[in-house]
C-alpha cells in the first residue's frame, strides 16, 4: 500500500530548523546534507517569495509529504504569481549570496513550480528513497547470468527456447516500446525547453556567445577521440556475434548511412512521421525550429513556454518511472545472454567500459591542449589538478548534484572568478555533454562490426556528426542514452531493439561520461574566465 504522509507548517510563525527537524525525524534516511541543503532551498525560495510578492512578512504554508520513500516539501505562497526558481544564467555579485544560490542552481531539478488557485505553489524534493540504481542493475547482471547458467546447465534446450519466446521476449519488447513510445515528445519538448536557457545565455552578450562557441569545439573534438578509441578497440569484425542478436529478433536492418542523406532526411516532409520515432535528426530539426519560433515570439508565446514546461516536466516522471524497471529488463537479458553464448560476449562489453574510462584521461589531456593552444595556459597544471578532482564526480555520478563541490574547486583551485563559475558553469551543464560521445560511439562501432557494415570515410564522418549532435542535444532525462543510441543504430542498418543488450552497463558508462562532462565543463569555464581577465592566475599555478 502507498503511504502518503502530510504534516503543515506555517509561516513566519514556524521557523525553518523546526520544519527540517520534524523532515529529519520523520523521514529517518535523511543525510545531514540533505538537510542542510533542504533548509537552504527553503529558506531562500521563501525569501525570494518576499521580495519578489513585495510582502516581507508573506503568511504561506510549508506541507511535509512522503511519498514511496521520497521525502518532499511544498510551499504555498497565496498572492500574485512569481516563479521563485532560480534562473541559470542569473549574475550573483555579492560573493556572501553565492553559496545560496550556487545550492539553489545545483537543485532546480529537485524543484517545481504551480500557478494554483490564486497562490504561488513550490516544491522541493529533499530526499528520494529507493535502492541506488547501479546497484540494482548489477544484481539483476549477477543474478541474471547465474539463474540462466543454471537453467542452461539442468533444463532441456527446448524449455530453454520456451522460457526465451514467452518470458525473456515479451518483456523486453514491452520494455522497447514504451521507449520507443516516448522517444520522440522527450527529446522535443526537452530541446525546446533547453533552448530558452540557452537564449538566455545568448542575452548576456559577448561572454554567453563565446561560451556556446566553445561548448560546440570542446563536444566535436571529444567526438572524433570517442570514435577514434572506438576503432582502437574493435580494428576488426565481430560476425561470430551476430548469431546473438538474430536469434534474439533483430537482423540487419536496411539503410545507407551517409552524411549527405543523413543532412537531405534531416527535414521531415511533414508533421508527423518524426514524432514515430524512426528518425530522431527530424525530431530535433522540428524542436529547435520550433524552439527559435517561440523565442522569437518572446511574452507572446508565454503560454506556449508554460506548456513547454509542463509536458518536459511529464516526460522526465515518465521516464523516470520506465527506468525503474531497467533491473528486470537487465535481469531478463542477462538470463538470455547466457542462453546463447559464451566468454566472448563479456570481453566485448569489457572493451566498452574500458573505453569510457580511458576517454577519461584521454578527453582531459584534449581539454588540456585546447586550453593551451586557445588560453596560452599550462596544460600540465590543469591537467593534474583535474585528474585529482576527477573521483568527486565518478563518485556523486550526476554534473548537477556536484556541481557545488566543481564551483568549489572552480573557484579555490582553478582561480576562476566565484561570480563567473557561479553564472558559467550551471549553464555549461546543458551545453558540455562531451561523455555521451563516447557512450555512443563505441556501442556503434562495436555492433556495426558484429554486422560487418563497411567502414567508409563517409561512414565514419556520419558517425561523428551523428555523436556530435546526440551529445550536444541529449535530453537530461534517464535512459537518454539508450534512446538516441537506438536512434544511431537504426541509422546504420542495425536493428534498434539491440539496445537491450548495452543496458547492464549504462550505469557504469554514465558514470564515467559524468566526470568527462564535468571535465568539459570546467575547461570550457576556465577558457571564459581567461578571455574576460576574471581569473586568478596565482592561485590557477599554486600547488
Amino acid at each position: 500500500m502507498i503511504k502518503t504522509e502530510k504534516v503543515i507548517f506555517h509561516l513566519p510563525e514556524d521557523s525553518f530548523s523546526t520544519i527540517m527537524e520534524y523532515v529529519v525525524r520523520e523521514g529517518k534516511k535523511v543525510t545531514a546534507e540533505e538537510q542542510l541543503h533542504g533548509q537552504i532551498l527553503l529558506e531562500e525560495t521563501y525569501l525570494r517569495l518576499c521580495k519578489g510578492m513585495n510582502a516581507p512578512h508573506l503568511a504561506a504554508t510549508v506541507t511535509v509529504k512522503k511519498r514511496f520513500g521520497d521525502v518532499s516539501v511544498e510551499l504555498v505562497a497565496p498572492g500574485e504569481a512569481m516563479n521563485p526558481i532560480l534562473s541559470l544564467t542569473e549574475w550573483v555579485d555579492d560573493e556572501a549570496d553565492l553559496y545560496s544560490v550556487n545550492v539553489l542552481k545545483a537543485n532546480r531539478e529537485r524543484m517545481g513550480y504551480a500557478r494554483r488557485n490564486g497562490a504561488n505553489v513550490v516544491s522541493i524534493k529533499i530526499h528520494e528513497g529507493g535502492t541506488k540504481e547501479i546497484f540494482r542493475t548489477v544484481l539483476g547482471l549477477v543474478l541474471g547470468l547465474c539463474c540462466g547458467a543454471a537453467m542452461k546447465a539442468t533444463l532441456p534446450a527446448e524449455m530453454l527456447l520456451w522460457v526465451e519466446a514467452n518470458i525473456n521476449e515479451p518483456f523486453e519488447d514491452m520494455f522497447m516500446h514504451s521507449l520507443t513510445m516516448m522517444v520522440a515528445p522527450v527529446i522535443f519538448f526537452a530541446i525546446i525547453a533547453g533552448l530558452t536557457n540557452m537564449s538566455e545565455t545568448a542575452d548576456i552578450g559577448k561572454m554567453g556567445v563565446h561560451m556556446v562557441a566553445q561548448s560546440v569545439g570542446f563536444v566535436f573534438s571529444f567526438s572524433v577521440l570517442s570514435v577514434g578509441v572506438g576503432l582502437l578497440l574493435f580494428p576488426g569484425e565481430l560476425t561470430s556475434l551476430a548469431g546473438f542478436f538474430e536469434s534474439g529478433g533483430g537482423g540487419t536492418v536496411a539503410g545507407g548511412f551517409s552524411l549527405k542523406s543523413m543532412i537531405v532526411d534531416i527535414i521531415p516532409a511533414n508533421l508527423v512521421d518524426p514524432f514515430k520515432g524512426e528518425n530522431l535528426l527530424q525530431v530535433l530539426f522540428l524542436a529547435l525550429f520550433f524552439g527559435v519560433v517561440v523565442n522569437r515570439l518572446g511574452e507572446k508565446a508565454q503560454i506556449a513556454k508554460d506548456i513547454i514546461e509542463f509536458m518536459n516536466s511529464f516526460c522526465l516522471c515518465v521516464m523516470e518511472m520506465l527506468v525503474r524497471f531497467v533491473p528486470l529488463i537487465v535481469f531478463l537479458s542477462m538470463m538470455k545472454l547466457a542462453f546463447h553464448t559464451g566468454p566472448e560476449v563479456f570481453v566485448v562489453l569489457g572493451k566498452i567500459l574500458f573505453g569510457c574510462y580511458f576517454c577519461i584521461p584521454l578527453g582531459f589531456a584534449l581539454f588540456s591542449v585546447i586550453l593551451a593552444i586557445y588560453g596560452k595556459l599550462s596544460p600540465m597544471v590543469f591537467l593534474r589538478k583535474l585528474c585529482a578532482f576527477a573521483p568527486v564526480p565518478l563518485a556523486i555520478n550526476s554534473s548537477n548534484a556536484a556541481l557545488p563541490k566543481t564551483l568549489e574547486f572552480a573557484n579555490a583551485r582553478l582561480g576562476i572568478s566565484p561570480s563567473l563559475a557561479s553564472f558559467a558553469l550551471p549553464v555549461g551543464i546543458q551545453l558540455h555533454q562531451a561523455g555521451a560521445c563516447v557512450y555512443l560511439a563505441l556501442p556503434a562501432i562495436m555492433m556495426a562490426r558484429v554486422f560487418d557494415k563497411p567502414f567508409t570515410v563517409d561512414f565514419l564522418l556520419s558517425l561523428i556528426v551523428y555523436a556530435f549532435i546526440f551529445a550536444y542535444t541529449m535530453p537530461p532525462v534517464p535512459g537518454a542514452g539508450l534512446i538516441c543510441m537506438g536512434s544511431v543504430f537504426s541509422a546504420i542498418g542495425v536493428p534498434p531493439e539491440t539496445v537491450m543488450f548495452f543496458l547492464c552497463i549504462e550505469p557504469l558508462c554514465d558514470m564515467a561520461s559524468t566526470v568527462i562532462n564535468v571535465g568539459c565543463n570546467v575547461a570550457s569555464t576556465l577558457l571564459v574566465a581567461k578571455k574576460f581577465d576574471m581569473w586568478d592566475d596565482k592561485k590557477y599555478m599554486k600547488g
